[in-house]
């Protein structure tokens, strides 16, 4: 486990209890959250791809079930230089174990998302895919 990087369900099928878990998570305030977790602490991105590839190696068999990430970002350019080069190669890890990784770019209000910035070196975009 990496500083920053929470788990909250191992891999499993869903139930109505975990279900409700999530929701009871969902429900908490800012303040309950960031209690609880933390809030504002930035993690390498290479950490989060790793942690993903880790959990996907010891829980999924790929017979049985497609290894799926869904990435919410507003962030254009998450890192630069080497940490760039590790979440490039951590993200291919992740795709060569067979994951498919979603990618979700949020515009902020009044501010263009660039996908070549960061986004189309790490992860396989058609920037036709996305809308301004």
């Amino acid at each position: 486990s990496f500083e920053g990087i929470r788990v909250l369900q191992e891999l499993d099928r869903p139930s109505a209890p975990r279900i409700k878990q999530l929701e009871l998570e969902a429900a908490r305030t800012k303040e309950q959250f960031a209690e609880r977790y933390g809030f504002n602490q930035r993690v390498p991105l290479s950490d989060v791809f790793w942690t993903c590839t880790t959990i996907f190696n010891l829980s999924v068999n790929p017979k049985q079930f497609q290894p799926r990430v869904f990435l919410f970002t507003c962030n254009d350019a998450p890192c630069d230089g080497q940490e760039a080069d590790a979440a490039e190669t951590r993200a291919r890890d992740l795709m060569d174990l067979g994951a498919i990784v979603e990618f979700f770019p949020l515009a902020m209000a009044g501010r263009a998302f660039s996908i070549e910035r960061f986004w189309s070196r790490v992860l396989p975009v058609d920037e036709a895919d996305y809308v301004e």
